[in-house]
């Protein structure tokens, strides 16, 4: 949060160029918002499909599901819906294990499809 209100602040405070239509006063204005395209939604739906949900969903079953559960619920294992690990430690866990996980249950491109599918779960 700090890092983007700092990028904020700097890209504000940044050179300006004269807009051939405005008088040059001497005082800023406002930069203009982005215009609404109104695929927002559709963007981002696109951004976080980085991952074969099929794949990623039978490697689950394969590996996961007798500790973790059906839906993610947790078991034996602790629940993995809505858990606040990302990608990457998602990732960290399924090579090296944690805890009373051993590790590789799952690697290669399948464990990186898998934890990009449980980041985003």
């Amino acid at each position: 949060m700090l890092g983007c209100l700092a990028l904020f602040f700097m890209v504000g405070c940044g050179s300006q160029s004269t807009d051939p239509g405005t008088t040059d006063s001497g005082s800023q204005q406002p930069a203009e918002e982005p215009t609404d395209s109104g695929n927002d939604s559709q963007d981002k739906a696109a951004e976080n499909v980085a991952y074969d949900e099929e794949k990623a969903k039978a490697a689950y079953q394969q590996s996961c599901v007798g500790c973790h559960g059906q839906n993610l619920e947790g078991g034996v294992g602790p629940a993995l819906k809505g858990n606040n690990l990302d990608e990457k430690q998602i990732l960290e866990v399924l090579e090296n294990g944690r805890g009373q996980m051993p590790a590789g249950l799952v690697s290669g491109e399948d464990a990186k499809n898998l934890a990009a599918w449980l980041a985003d779960q």
